[in-house]
């Protein structure tokens, strides 16, 4: 399957925010007879004439004559969702939240229009489909609402990932098992797995949908080997690469001036900017001026907005005004990344997905992956790499391992040991290069954790004095999806294997 990529990917994703949203029941089959043309199977595509399918919807009435909508997408968010659907009609379309849809006098394709909060105009294109492969999985995805996760010993795979039991692992599986209660509530919202390594074995694994709504043998068993993108935890793995590039001997040293790297603008290249090296890319530490966490993402002024839609991202980023010194002050920045991705192309003469195939993915046993391009071709090395769960699991496992995975050195211990160690000062814990750090308070100890975090509630967490890894994915779409995942792990998570 192909998807699409940079800001064409991330308007569909505002369009499948919108349409995700819970919504109440509202009127009977008998006193709407026009929501009839909309029953049915449909196949959501990015465009009329592309035959690569984003996500599928059923349109049904309830046992209440209420209308009722799955869905479930088939790109990298992988979200599902089974409610009843809060919907009016007008004179000529069914509308509800930011949508408008209207199927075709042949009843055969259906055409909704999304207006975002800042006006953007997006359209939807459906068509009726009675393919069985989609009718099974939307009627699979219907049946398991409802079911409540239990705890069980994760499944040997074959994947390298060795599995223990909760006795052997003295975990404290009643803690998960409550754990799993509040996730089939909805108290934890859109979570979709989680996973938690002890002394390198995997003892917890379980995966959910629909804000824990949907879970269950038929959840597990497809989203298990499913890849999910993991947004901005990619920049971990462009960190890991560049440990690597240093070990092959293609980046001699991370103290490199960046601007001198790029003469192909020499327009840009000032003395101010002249200090800036790539290890200040590293640490989120350059100087450069760039605004994405104070502005809501998508919003037009957003720089990731900005970027992604600029005729050359490298040359957006790095025209930025300094607005500190190098290494003075930390500014959150995934133009830092998508310039450390560019050092690492014209340094290898590889992309960073290719790099990653041979040098990281290959010795990890990650044979599936998804790492999309931006409209100009570049690697999103900022966010976008899609990979399962349990290949997060590995990486972070790798890490805790001082870089090596089944007897192989895959990342120099001596970059695992630097990447991760406290450059900067930030939100009042710290980063590295690439890498964030915490301290949780749990059971009367202070336990230090390096972590990787992206967008919506993604996490690798690794606790190297306690021999543990927690891997959590997600689609909580408001900003407070990282106290969630703390407020799980101080009250759950660490609580059952300490």
């Amino acid at each position: 399957m192909t998807y699409q990529s940079g800001s064409a990917l991330y308007f569909v994703f505002l369009v499948l925010l919108a349409s995700s949203c819970v919504f109440s029941a509202c009127s009977g089959e008998e006193k709407q007879p026009e929501l009839h043309p909309f029953i049915g199977y449909w196949a959501q595509y990015y465009e009329p004439n592309r035959p690569d399918v984003w996500s599928l919807r059923k349109f049904s009435f309830d046992k209440r004559g209420h209308l009722y909508c799955t869905e479930v997408e088939l790109g990298t968010q992988a979200r599902i969702w089974s409610e009843p659907i809060k919907a009016r009609w007008t004179d000529t379309c069914l509308v509800w939240d930011r949508l408008r849809a209207i199927v075709s006098g042949d009843d055969s394709t259906m055409q909704m229009i999304y207006t975002s909060r800042y006006g953007q105009v997006v359209p939807i294109h459906l068509k009726r489909t009675e393919d069985p492969e989609y009718v099974k999985i939307l009627e699979n995805a219907e049946a398991a609402v409802g079911h409540k996760a239990a705890y069980q010993k994760p499944p040997d795979t074959g994947d390298g990932l060795e599995t223990m039991g909760a006795k052997r692992a003295g975990l404290d599986s009643l803690k998960i098992q409550a754990l799993f209660r509040k996730i089939n509530k909805g108290r934890f919202g859109d979570i979709h797995s989680i996973l938690v390594m002890k002394n390198g074995k995997l003892i917890v694994e379980e995966y959910f949908r629909a804000d824990g709504k949907i879970c269950g043998p038929y959840i597990r068993e497809v989203y298990r080997d499913r890849i999910g993108e993991v947004a901005s935890v990619t920049k971990s793995f462009t960190s890991a690469l560049y440990g690597i590039a240093i070990r092959e001997g293609y980046i001699d040293s991370i103290n490199e001036p960046v601007f001198a790297l790029f003469p192909e603008y020499p327009e840009l290249q000032t003395e101010e900017n002249s200090g800036v090296q790539i290890r200040h890319l590293l640490s989120m530490s350059s100087g450069l001026a760039w605004n994405e966490n104070s502005i809501p993402i998508g919003h037009p002024k957003n720089d990731v907005q900005r970027m992604a839609g600029s005729d050359d991202l490298i040359q957006y980023c790095l025209s930025k005004d300094m607005a500190h010194p190098p290494g003075e002050k930390f500014i959150y920045s995934s133009g830092s990344s998508m310039i450390l991705g560019e050092i690492l192309k014209k340094k290898t003469g590889m992309g960073a997905d290719l790099f990653a195939e041979k040098y990281l993915f290959a010795p990890l046993g990650i044979t599936d992956y998804y790492w999309p391009r931006f409209d100009t071709m570049l690697i999103n090395t900022a966010g976008g790499l899609s990979v399962r769960p349990r290949d997060l699991a590995k990486f972070g496992q790798m890490y805790l391992n001082q870089g090596k995975w089944q007897g192989k050195q895959v990342v120099p211990a001596s970059w695992v040991a630097t990447s991760t160690a406290n450059h900067i000062p930030t939100l009042g814990h710290g980063y590295g290069y690439q890498w964030w750090r915490r301290t949780f308070r749990v059971k009367g100890q202070n336990l230090e954790c390096y972590y990787a975090i992206g967008m919506n509630g993604k996490f690798i967490m690794v606790f190297p004095e306690h021999e543990l890894v927690f891997v959590s994915t997600a689609q909580n779409l408001e900003r407070k999806f990282s106290k969630l995942f703390y407020k799980m792990m101080e009250t759950y998570l660490l609580p059952a294997v300490l």
